[in-house]
């Protein structure tokens, strides 16, 4: 998409197709983006605020960047270039297990560019949540793919083995595993994901021990 946007494009956006955009939002963002590699606006579902950029931040690090989701990212078309779009192996539809954390990765990439970077709290995108319309057993195995995402590109930006410890039990401390055996179930899909994504070589020694549907394949 980006390499066939016409050169007049400045800017790209990355809504979902479940997104909703208020009245006068697009002409917000355009004035919002304006001299700026990044803009971070703020995604709501049901939940509330997801992922909400720390307040005062004017620079990306390697701490905030996490927070960057792909609905509330608005690109410079120079960083695009300069970084080589999203990595393909990652994300929902990507030919590997590894089904989220492209945008993580991307701005991750993208810190040692050093870009400006807008952050606007106060421009919303409405939006569902992950869970929306699936199955409960689909539920789970959508936090598998997502941990294994996550997981994958902590790898790969050489987080130390306590920091990825620590995100493989990050599912169990969040609100929505307290509510329900179902919010459990996730958390446990979700750290089992994260897990295989962060220590691949003894996930996949592990997997005799498995379900088949959880299991590890390679690539």
């Amino acid at each position: 998409v980006m390499r066939a946007a016409p050169a007049s494009c400045t800017h790209f956006w990355f809504p979902n197709d479940s997104s909703e955009l208020p009245p006068d939002l697009v002409a917000q963002v355009a004035q919002a983006a304006a001299g700026y590699d990044i803009t971070v606006l703020t995604y709501v579902d049901d939940d509330g605020p997801r992922q909400v950029f720390p307040p005062g931040h004017t620079a990306l690090n390697p701490t905030n960047a996490w927070r960057v989701n792909e609905p509330c990212l608005v690109l410079a078309r120079g960083l695009a270039e300069a970084l080589g779009g999203f990595d393909e192996s990652l994300g929902p539809g990507a030919p590997t297990p590894f089904q989220a954390c492209e945008a993580g990765d991307l701005m991750l990439r993208a810190v040692d560019h050093h870009p400006s970077l807008n952050w606007r709290p106060d421009l919303r995108i409405l939006g569902v949540t992950q869970g929306y319309g699936l199955s409960p057993r689909a539920r789970c195995v959508k936090q598998l793919g997502y941990g294994r995402g996550f997981g994958e590109v902590l790898r790969r930006h050489g987080n130390s083995v306590v920091r990825r410890l620590a995100a493989v039990a990050g599912p169990f401390s969040h609100r929505p595993a307290w509510r329900s055996r179902q919010g459990w179930a996730e958390a446990l899909w979700s750290a089992i994901g994260r897990w295989q994504g962060a220590f691949p070589r003894w996930a996949r020694l592990c997997n005799p021990l498995l379900p088949k549907a959880v299991r590890l394949r390679r690539r």
